[in-house]
């Protein structure tokens, strides 16, 4: 977040910031226009530096210009304009090189009624300057003397009022204002994303945080409640697009304003708005408009109803609210669609068209527009498959391969486990525990105890015997955590593919254009008809060739577009339409689903006759709303609380587990087999030493011995070592215990 001056040329590609701070080009034309209203026919300027220029790099071009810059011998420099007789001087410094020019200039008498100042720092009404006789007019980013602002100065002074601590209006600069709407947006931003992000644990050392392209993006889409500099626009570069320039004069009053958005118009003096005023309360403007939900209506007593009262929805709040502030009143009328609404108010047969109005150059050319009071973009609503009984829907959160794999694996493991258990020692145990001196030991893991136990851990079940060797545990561990794993990932898709059957996945508008399984269309002559129209990219000019070849997908309204995707029972056509008017649809129909992921990002605005002398008065009571939040209320009350019917509560199917995100799962278990066989290994060689050096032979003999009694796998007993080595201690009697355990391996014991 930036709020600070920056050039163009300072903006990357690669940069994901916003800058509050007044884009640079747009900035240097409103100080142009703001400097052309005070009909100045020449002036003296001076700047401090070469950012200075940059700012005023559009006023430079007038014909009766001097530049000087501020050096230290600011006398000789402001004598400038006393020997060539200029009266108006433009300056552009820091506010200590403001006062120090002014200290300068009274000492050469130039603060007299014959001066004009125009001073273009943002800062300049923190100044404290005597009472010069000379006009100052200063430029502010926002009204210092607007009750928003004052008001959040008081909020500040109770949050300090332990420190008893008082702030004056007058001195707060632009920088915190700008920080101060930064901040708001910020957290508002990330209070509507935390339910459907996941913030991740950070640490000092990371280079990235990969929520942040997601947080920048809702910034810009965002409204703030209550800012004291506007709402923000910015382009794709970050750069602020949507700032209002305030002229004020050294008696703290508002002399005019001037909007980027209204670049047109120019700027605004404040008489001229007083007189539009008196005359538009004269006025009765008539207002035109089509029926489609929820932004125009008819009421359900509509017919014993007459005039306006006869309407409801976003639109009609939303002109009636416009009229109340801007004090004027209006007739509406209906008419067709919404091409009748613009060629009627081109025609200058109506003063004003409202509904869902998308702002495109095409229309531009024919009409102008308001200030937006929504945005939005083209995205795609089709519908959800009707749930349809399946006896093995069951296996659908995992693909085919994976249940192969754990199928496999659970008779591997079965196998592995066998092994282990038989090379592992402490596996090998008393079969009469009161029995301390027992003459055979016995393994109970045979290949069904082995399988048991396998199978009941991945079915999260358990089992009644475990195993005691470290090698043993070792494998069973790693068993029971790729269970773990394995079972709570399939336990949280289970119920949504109990409710949901997947169709083809629609994720961007653009999978529209790589699939050739569900055909597309929307309202023909619409304004997203004319995106894909003339738009340059493939894909787009690929999907407008499909809707123009396909019979029957071309709508004439988007009511007939909405019926015919709640038609086609099997999901196979989609429609394009507006976001907005898509939620609403979504929000009251569970069967609708919706791409989240809008395309051309675009707004909604007014439309009024070419030139019309009202404009910025509807322009100014937009911004109004927006500023103390209107808008979003009205957006929220349409789509969100009038709503007839219950929330829709399914979820949409996750993904099935594939292979690929669960091969870490099987990479752990697969290394913790290795491990379990090495170190079962191991213990088994450590097992032949001990037993050679109790016996008194070979080491490689009683490898020998001790290998052909694991491989004899249908063997479960074999006879105590430690009472063999009680019993006899020379070379006969060893002899004699390998002939008898060897005669012993071919018995069965019970």
């Amino acid at each position: 977040i930036q709020t600070h001056w920056l050039p163009t040329n300072s903006y990357l590609d690669t940069m994901i910031s916003l800058n509050f701070y007044p884009d640079s080009e747009l900035l240097a034309l409103g100080l142009k226009q703001l400097v052309d209203s005070l009909s100045w026919e020449s002036f003296l300027i001076l700047y401090q530096n070469r950012g200075g220029l940059v700012r005023l790099k559009q006023i430079i071009r007038h014909k009766n210009v001097m530049i000087e810059r501020i050096q230290d011998d600011l006398p000789i420099t402001l004598k400038t304009a006393i020997n060539y007789k200029i009266t108006n001087i433009i300056i552009d410094g820091d506010v200590e090189i403001l006062v120090e020019v002014f200290k300068k200039a009274a000492e050469l008498d130039m603060v007299s009624a014959d001066y004009n100042y125009f001073l273009t720092n943002f800062d300049s009404h923190t100044l404290k300057l005597p009472d010069y006789e000379c006009n100052i007019t200063t430029v502010s980013i926002f009204d210092p003397y607007e009750q928003t602002f004052r008001d959040l100065v008081k909020f500040w002074e109770r949050n300090e009022r332990r420190n008893r601590l008082t702030i004056d209006p007058m001195l707060i600069k632009t920088e915190t204002v700008l920080m101060h709407d930064a901040m708001s947006l910020l957290i508002e931003s990330v209070n509507s994303l935390k339910e459907n992000v996941l913030f991740n644990r950070l640490t000092c050392d990371d280079n990235r945080f990969e929520t942040g392209p997601d947080i920048v993006a809702n910034m810009k889409d965002n409204f703030m409640n209550f800012p004291i500099t506007g709402q923000s626009e910015f382009d794709p570069l970050g750069k602020r697009t949507n700032f209002t320039l305030f002229l004020f004069n050294n008696r703290n009053k508002m002399i005019a304003s001037w909007n980027s958005k209204d670049t047109q118009n120019g700027v605004i003096l404040k008489s001229d708005t007083e007189e539009l005023m008196r005359n538009l309360q004269r006025s009765t403007l008539i207002v035109v408009t089509s029926l489609q939900r929820p932004y125009v209506m008819l009421k359900p007593n509509h017919e014993d109803l007459i005039g306006n009262q006869r309407f409801e929805g976003y639109c009609v709040d939303l002109i009636k609210k416009v009229a109340k502030i801007a004090n004027f009143t209006y007739q509406i009328h209906l008419v067709g669609i919404n091409r009748q609404i613009i060629d009627t108010v081109s025609a200058k047969h109506a003063d004003l068209g409202i509904g869902d109005l998308t702002v495109t150059p095409e229309r531009e050319e024919m009409v102008d527009f308001s200030l937006p009071f929504m945005r939005l973009g083209i995205t795609v609503i089709y519908r959800k498959l009707d749930v349809e009984d399946s006896t093995w829907k069951f296996l659908d959160p995992i693909t085919k391969d994976v249940w192969m794999y754990m199928g496999t694996l659970t008779i591997v493991l079965a196998i592995v486990l066998y092994f282990v258990s038989r090379m592992a020692p402490g596996d090998w145990e008393n079969p009469h525990p009161c029995d301390q001196s027992p003459r055979v030991l016995k393994n109970i893991w045979n290949i069904k105890n082995c399988l048991w136990l396998t199978s009941g851990s991945i079915m999260n079940q358990g089992c009644d015997i475990l195993p005691k060797g470290i090698s043993s545990r070792l494998v069973t561990s790693m068993w029971w955590f790729f269970a773990l794993i394995v079972t709570q990932s399939y336990i949280a898709s289970l119920a949504a593919f109990l409710t949901n059957k997947k169709s083809l996945v629609i994720k961007e508008v653009e999978d529209l254009g790589r699939q050739n399984k569900i055909v597309y269309g929307t309202v023909e002559n619409s304004a997203t008809y004319n995106f894909f129209q003339s738009s340059n990219n493939t894909i787009y000019q690929k999907m407008f060739e499909s809707m123009t070849t396909t019979v029957g997908v071309l709508q004439q309204d988007v009511r007939t577009g909405f019926q015919d995707v709640l038609d086609t029972v099997d999901g196979s056509y989609a429609f394009l339409t507006e976001s907005t008017t898509i939620e609403y649809e979504v929000e009251r129909n569970c069967k609708f689903r919706m791409v989240k992921n809008p395309i051309l990002r675009r707004t909604f605005g007014i439309a009024m006759p070419r030139n019309y002398p009202y404009r910025s008065l509807i322009n100014d009571a937009i911004l109004h709303l927006e500023e103390d939040g209107e808008l979003m209320k009205m957006k929220d009350y349409w789509w969100k609380q009038r709503k007839e019917n219950r929330p829709c509560t399914e979820q949409e199917p996750g993904p099935e587990l594939t292979i690929e995100q669960l091969r870490g799962v099987f990479l752990i278990l697969a290394c913790g087999c290795i491990g379990a066989l090495i170190l079962g290994f191991l213990e088994f060689l450590y097992s032949v030493y001990n037993v050679s050096v109790e016996n008194h032979i070979s080491y490689l003999e009683a490898l020998k011995i001790e290998g052909l009694f694991a491989l004899k796998i249908w063997v479960s007993q074999k006879r105590n070592k430690q009472l063999n080595n009680k019993n006899s201690g020379s070379k006969t009697s060893i002899i004699n215990n390998k002939s008898t355990n060897s005669l012993d391996s071919n018995n069965k014991w019970g």
